[in-house]
């Protein structure tokens, strides 16, 4: 064998490996993708649902690290209806002690309220709401206010979607609470409450529902119609 014949060789394998590595890397990577989401439910399957003006139970069970941890409550859609960019405005500007963002010329205002009952001691926070139109095409709550907001010293800058600022009931998993000296302080939440949102959507969204969720498998579907 000649030395052509052997650096040949080695050129070879430098160019193989110089290729399977970029390979096994990419493998690596979407097996690694499908690891952290294989434990992720996407779907929604498990699903609480009512026409306008019907009050409809729910009771979701979630697993929160190592603790399950169950969301219940009746809700119910009373409202649904377009409402005045004044309107939206104004509510803006007394919830966040600040001017309302300017709305574009294209878009609609939807206020839907939806009355809630629960234990006081059941945890909801950390909740998502918003309006699906029949595409599925999905709007976020750009407000929401309570008759029963408690007085606050500021605004919350995410705040609270089912429960009342300053009115909270308990956390699913308090960190501040974990110490076994600390006593948890009593939920400040009444039985019976209600939310208004308010909504910014484009012309001609037509929203068929509310929904409210803490994530995927479980979901709270509310009609728009009876």
């Amino acid at each position: 064998m000649t030395q052509q014949d052997t650096a040949s060789k080695k050129h070879s394998k430098a160019w193989w490996w110089a290729a399977t590595i970029p390979a096994l890397a990419v493998m690596v990577a979407a097996s690694s993708s499908v690891l952290v989401h294989g434990y992720r439910p996407l779907s929604v399957h498990s699903i609480a649902q009512a026409g306008k003006q019907e009050p409809v139970e729910f009771s979701f069970d979630y697993q929160v690290d190592k603790d399950a941890v169950q969301r219940s409550a009746t809700v119910e859609l009373d409202i649904l209806e377009k409402a005045e960019r004044s309107e939206f405005s104004s509510a803006y500007a007394d919830k966040n002690l600040m001017d309302p963002p300017e709305l574009p010329g294209d878009t609609e205002v939807y206020k839907a309220s939806v009355v809630w009952h629960a234990d006081p001691e059941n945890p909801l926070e950390g909740c998502e709401v918003g309006l699906r139109n029949a595409e599925g095409i999905e709007q976020p709550v750009r407000l929401v206010v309570s008759p029963q907001d408690a007085p606050v010293d500021f605004p919350a800058a995410f705040p609270n979607l089912c429960e009342p600022e300053g009115a909270e009931g308990p956390m699913a998993i308090n960190p501040f609470e974990l110490d076994a000296n600390i006593i948890p302080e009593p939920s400040k939440r009444p039985e019976k409450w209600e939310m208004t949102y308010y909504f910014v959507t484009t012309v001609g969204f037509e929203p068929i529902e509310l929904f409210v969720t803490w994530g995927a498998p479980h979901e709270v579907r509310l009609g728009t119609g009876s």
